[in-house]
Parts: C-alpha cells; sequence; structure tokens
C-alpha cells in the first residue's frame, strides 16, 4: 500500500492497530462476547484502570447517584469537556494507537505508544507516566513502529511488557518496567525483504503452542510499499512467534496468495471449543477477503482451506481490521467488517451467512468499526467511517451509525475532513447508550490546490450523540492524528480521561485530557480494536 502524503507520514499499514491478554489467562479467556471485561486487575493483560465506581444514573448533565466522589477534575457536564491535563513530547511522529498498563506501580496506567520515519528507518517506542506526563522509557527500532502494542508479562517481573512493530519486519518485545530489550524478531530491513518478510501489524496473544510454558505471539507480515499501486505484491502470511524469543512456531502464506493488512484475531464460541483465526487480504488496488481458519491449520503452515467469509467484488481487498460481537441473540460471535471498496457486512463465522450488508457508494476506508449500543434494545449497534474519494484523494468522511440486529442507518452525516483514526464509544453520561467519540484529520484534507491537504488546518475532536442523532464538537485545536484515542478511567478516580496522540506546527506529542464524565460500569469500546485491543465488544462488567 503506497500513500503519496508528505514523507514523514509514509505509512503501509491500516493506520493504527491493536491487541493485549496476558499469558496467564490466554487459556481461560474464550474471546467471546461474555467474556470478562478488563476493567480491574491485570488478569487480561490490560486493564481499563483501577476498580472502577459506578457513574449512575446521569439526566442532563447533573448526577443523580455518582457513587464516591471524584478526587479531581472538572465539574460532571454534558456534552463533556476534554481538558488539557498534561502533554508528553514525542521522538518522532506517530501513527500507532496507544495501548495503557501500570509500568510503574504507582496504580494509575501508563501509555505506550510507537513512533517513527520510514524514510530515515528509523523508530522508537515511547512509554508515558499517565499521573504526570514524564517519559518513562524510551526505546529505539530500527524501522518505523506503527502497529499497537500487545501487553503481556514475558520476563514474569509482575509488569507488562510491550509487544509491537512496524515496518520492514520491525517487532520487540520491551520491558515495560525499564524498555530494555527482551527480544526481536530478525532478520530486518533489507535482509528481511530478501527472506519475505514485510511489516508487521497488531499482534494477539495465543496459549502456549511449543511446551515451553509461555504464551505465543499471533501476528500478520506483509505489505511491500515500494511497489506502485497495481503492480503484483508478495504474499503476505499469518504467523505464531513464540513469546519467549519471537522466533518462528508456524507461517503460512494467505490462501489467495494475496497481500495482508489486516491485524489477525483469535476467537472461539466457548472455552472447550478450539482456537479459531479471523484475518484478512488484499489492499487498496488487489482484491482480497475476510477469512476464517482453525488455528492448528496454521500450526500446519496451510491455510489453502481457510473459509472465505466475504467475495471481492472490485480489485480492493480489506484493510481494515473487523469487529466481533453477538449480533443475532443465537450465542455465537458475529462479525462485522469494513471493506475498502465501501461495504459494510455483518455475517457469522460459524455458518458463513451475510446477516445483512450495506454499501457506501464511491468510497473506501481503513477504519475499523466500532461497536456499542445506541438505541433501546439490546443487540450491540455499529459505527463505522468511510472517506469519499479514490486514496490519497479523499474528499470528505462519511459517517454512519448502524442498527446492528437489522443493518438500518441510524444515522449518516458527511462532513468535509478526513477521519484515519477508528471510533471509540462509551457512555459518558450514563444513560446507557453509548456515544463515539472521533478524531478528524486535516492533513488528508484536499483539494486540486492542494493535493497533499491542508495542515493548517484544525483537528476536531467530535462526538456523535445517540440520543439527539448529531454530531458535537467538543474541541478544535491546530493539529492533526492519525493514531485512534483510548479512552477510561487512568487513575480510578470516578472520572474518563483520554489519551491521544497528535501532530502538532512545533511537533510531535501525546496528551491527556480530563473528560467531564463519569466512568460507566462497562466501556464496551475504550480502544482501538476495543476495549481490551482484541475486536471484541465487552458487555459485561
Amino acid at each position: 500500500m503506497r500513500q503519496l502524503v508528505p514523507a514523514f507520514l509514509l505509512c503501509a499499514c491500516p493506520l493504527g492497530e491493536a491487541p493485549p491478554v496476558a499469558d496467564a489467562a490466554v487459556d481461560q479467556s474464550d474471546g467471546g462476547f461474555e467474556a470478562p471485561d478488563a476493567s480491574a486487575g491485570r488478569d487480561l493483560g490490560q486493564s481499563d484502570g483501577p476498580a472502577q465506581t459506578d457513574g449512575g444514573p446521569w439526566d442532563g448533565g447533573r448526577p443523580v447517584d455518582s457513587g464516591p466522589a471524584a478526587d479531581s477534575g472538572p465539574p460532571l457536564a454534558y456534552p463533556p469537556t476534554v481538558a488539557l491535563q498534561w502533554a508528553a513530547d514525542l521522538a518522532q511522529p506517530s501513527v500507532s494507537s496507544i495501548r495503557v498498563a501500570d509500568f510503574n506501580g504507582d496504580g494509575v496506567l501508563d501509555a505506550v505508544v510507537g513512533c517513527g520515519m520510514e524514510i530515515m528507518h528509523q523508530g522508537t517506542i515511547q512509554a508515558i507516566d499517565g499521573r504526570s506526563g514524564e517519559e518513562l522509557w524510551r526505546a529505539s527500532a530500527g524501522e518505523e513502529v506503527f502497529g499497537t502494542a500487545a501487553l503481556a508479562d514475558l520476563d514474569e517481573d509482575g509488569i507488562d511488557d510491550v509487544i509491537i512493530g512496524g515496518r520492514n519486519a520491525e517487532l520487540r518485545a520491551i520491558s515495560g518496567h525499564d524498555g530494555r530489550l527482551i527480544w526481536a524478531f530478525e532478520p530486518t530491513g533489507q535482509a528481511a525483504r530478501g527472506d519475505g518478510w514485510f511489516n508487521f501489524y497488531s499482534p494477539q496473544l495465543l496459549p502456549d503452542q511449543n511446551g515451553d510454558g509461555r504464551a505465543e505471539v499471533l501476528v500478520a507480515n506483509g505489505g511491500d510499499s515500494t511497489l506502485q499501486p497495481f503492480t503484483p505484491r508478495p504474499p503476505g502470511h499469518l504467523m505464531v512467534l513464540s513469546g519467549a524469543d519471537g522466533t518462528i512456531v508456524a507461517s503460512a502464506p494467505m490462501p489467495d496468495r494475496a497481500e495482508t493488512y489486516v491485524s489477525p484475531y483469535r476467537w472461539r464460541q466457548s472455552p472447550d471449543l478450539p482456537w479459531q483465526l479471523l484475518f484478512g487480504s488484499g489492499g487498496e488496488t488487489h482484491q482480497g477477503a475476510l477469512w476464517t481458519s482453525p488455528l492448528d491449520a496454521l500450526l500446519r503452515g496451510d491455510l489453502d482451506a481457510a473459509e472465505a467469509l466475504t467475495v471481492p467484488t472490485t480489485h480492493k481487498g480489506i484493510i481494515a481490521p473487523p469487529a466481533m460481537t453477538d449480533l443475532d441473540g443465537d450465542q455465537n460471535l458475529d462479525v462485522v467488517v469494513a471493506t475498502f471498496d465501501g461495504r459494510l457486512i455483518a455475517l457469522s463465522p460459524l455458518s458463513g451467512e451475510t446477516l445483512w450488508s450495506l454499501t457506501v457508494t464511491g468510497s473506501e476506508t481503513q477504519v475499523s468499526p466500532g461497536l456499542g449500543h445506541f438505541n433501546e434494545d439490546e443487540v450491540p449497534d455499529v459505527f463505522a467511517s468511510f472517506s469519499r474519494g479514490t486514496y490519497p484523494q479523499w474528499t470528505e468522511t462519511i459517517l454512519i451509525a448502524v442498527d446492528g440486529a437489522t443493518g438500518a442507518r441510524i444515522f449518516e452525516e458527511t462532513i468535509e475532513r478526513t477521519i484515519i483514526s477508528s471510533p471509540v464509544l462509551v457512555d459518558v453520561n450514563g444513560d446507557g447508550k453509548d456515544e463515539a467519540i472521533l478524531l478528524t484529520n486535516p492533513i488528508l484534507d484536499h483539494d486540486d490546490g492542494n493535493p497533499l491537504g491542508h495542515p493548517e488546518l484544525d483537528e476536531q475532536i467530535l462526538m456523535f450523540d445517540p440520543n439527539a442523532r448529531s454530531l458535537v464538537e467538543l474541541e478544535r485545536f491546530r493539529g492533526s492524528s492519525f493514531g485512534t484515542p483510548w479512552v477510561g478511567d487512568l487513575d480510578g478516580d470516578g472520572r474518563l480521561e483520554m489519551l491521544l496522540s497528535t501532530f502538532r506546527p512545533n511537533g510531535f506529542r501525546l496528551e491527556r485530557r480530563d473528560l467531564s464524565s463519569p466512568v460507566p460500569e462497562v466501556i464496551r469500546w475504550g480502544g482501538y480494536l476495543g476495549t481490551r485491543g482484541d475486536g471484541h465488544l465487552v458487555q459485561q462488567p
């Protein structure tokens, strides 16, 4: 995937990426829609924060029963304010999405994000103190790190470690305590290209597969940014790597021998059934599909019998990772996928049946859909974003909220801004419905006179209000964001905080913004690929 934007933004990836789940709990977590929330404790490798307080019902911006008093923060209000608490400098631009863990043991969640520049063959991984915004540690990498971290205690010191990757086979495991290197995939750079390895996307964790007692790493590799559109591409691969040292446990090419940009998932319908895989193929100018396959097939090195869940209709494939939850009430996981040719499809990976489908004509997307609740029924709903035009000439964004039960459009609005990052969905006013929070990206706003966009325009933080069925601007400032923000309770004070990375005119930074909103009982879709970063909706607290 080749992007014709300013050099420091070149990125062969679905921008922003994902994971978590600590090795001690991989076997216990079934990955299903009833999987436990990671809101308190370390059992899933990533938490939303210390034990959350129930914000209680909230009507018209006034708390009725807000539980224990918050330690600090602005008065509760709706629409929420998003006051800047601190801003931390990043060494390089970041298109990575944010993951959180308590790296310094102070009881407040900290942030980790990847950074880098493709043309300079440089990358960094930075951990930022969630309380103060001070840098905890910085680890260097030989290539741009655009993926989003998986978190697991690899060195068994009681602190989550970071597994994160990016361009030219860059994939590293970093100590969450001090940033030291635990292992790195080899080879990288030109040597990796010679061996058929390209970009690593965001990993997931698997239970021990090689008998060493450690979790393994599920990850996709593919995408050659040196090739022009429509030229033949090397096949992408799905891989299982050793969590202990990063060596290859298993690898297999895509079933259709297409390239891949999609971060894969592991899933199963119940803890007593074998693990299944969900992954995608194709790109901007090469067709592909969404696939499912038993994990055992990958461990044998052969995905040729994988089942195609979607059928390509054009020369375009799938770039955005999907989302998983139960939409038809049969107690089995369903999938919602946004294809690069402008379709939003809900389907059952168990039966292969399409539940509903809609098309946004003349659009493309590399944005993953978000899941939440927008209406009165108990079926999760969908929020998605599509860009009008053909990349890189995207002219506007179509935002849609869809009834998960029927596929009917609850809301649709077109804005004259580009959106690259995925939405986060959280109930900010305690009414049981989720608001969707979005970041606009003016760098990719085009016209004939300025084909590289308008970095002088303001970035916006927008919110979809499910009751009014309208968009609300929460904040605007000079900048632009690529990675998906994180929303949750960093410090356990009962108030929501948001973390986001942004390109500013005077540099690159990661910001903490405090919302004037109580923490809901459950945060259903609080970051890139969901609250847990595994693509599954969180329904239960």
